[in-house]
C-alpha cells in the first residue's frame, strides 16, 4: 500500500479457475485493507481533535478565598465541543 505497511501475495496454480472466481476474493480483501486505512486515518484525526480540546481547556483550579471550585470536561462522543474556563470578576466598590 502507500505507506508500506502491507503485503499481499496469492499462490495460484495455472489453468485452475478463472479471473471471476478471483474477483469476489479479491475484492474482499480490497475493502478490508481500504476499511482499515480509513479506520486508522479517522482515529488519528479523533486523536488530534482530543488533543486541540484538552489544550484550550484549563490546566489547574484557581483558588479564591474559600470556595470549593471544580471543572471537568467529558465528551458525550469521542470529541466534545465544549469549552469551560475560570475568570476571575474584579468588583469595584464604591465608597458613598
Amino acid at each position: 500500500m502507500a505507506d508500506g505497511e502491507y503485503l499481499i501475495s496469492f499462490d495460484l496454480v495455472p489453468g485452475q479457475g478463472s479471473v471471476e472466481d478471483l474477483r469476489a476474493p479479491l475484492n474482499i480483501v480490497r475493502l478490508a485493507i481500504s476499511q482499515k486505512l480509513q479506520r486508522s486515518r479517522y482515529e488519528e484525526i479523533i486523536q488530534d481533535a482530543r488533543r486541540i480540546q484538552s489544550s484550550i481547556l484549563p490546566k489547574r483550579t484557581p483558588r479564591y478565598a474559600d470556595f470549593d471550585i471544580a471543572g471537568e470536561s467529558r465528551p458525550a462522543e469521542e470529541v466534545g465541543g465544549d469549552f469551560y474556563d475560570y475568570i476571575r470578576l474584579h468588583r469595584t466598590c464604591s465608597t458613598s
